[in-house]
């Protein structure tokens, strides 16, 4: 994800073509001012590691105008008892987690065995 901030595109949905990314799944450039980092999680608790999180952040090159903002996506059934713990946290005021905003938000899906990917499920309310 190296110099990612010189080449993506507002709206689009990135996701690294490697595994090694400790915090982040997918990335999205809301706009020049605030970019989303999401990290899917389908278990009960996840570690965020202040250090790791600047690391990546920083090699990004990220301009300090950028409002970076972690969201863990938690599967539906995990949600209510999820626990995020925290290592090196809070961030240092000089490092590039310091001006993160977390976010904790309810994944809801389907998972299709016939294609093997997960799906969105479509909620309907009935009046």
């Amino acid at each position: 994800m190296q110099n990612l901030s010189q080449v993506v595109v507002d709206g689009l949905y990135y996701k690294p073509s490697s595994s090694n990314f400790k915090t982040v799944d997918a990335v999205v450039k809301r706009s020049t001012d605030t970019w989303d980092f999401f990290q899917m999680t389908v278990g009960k608790s996840k570690e965020l590691d202040a250090s790791n999180l600047s690391d990546m952040l920083t090699n990004m090159n990220l301009p300090n105008s950028v409002t970076p903002r972690l969201h863990f996506v938690v599967s539906e059934d995990k949600y209510s008892a999820f626990k995020l713990t925290k290592k090196n946290w809070p961030p240092k005021q000089s490092q590039a987690a310091s001006r993160l905003q977390l976010y904790i938000v309810k994944g809801v899906y389907n998972f299709d065995p016939v294609a093997g990917v997960g799906r969105k499920r479509r909620r309907t309310t009935s009046s």
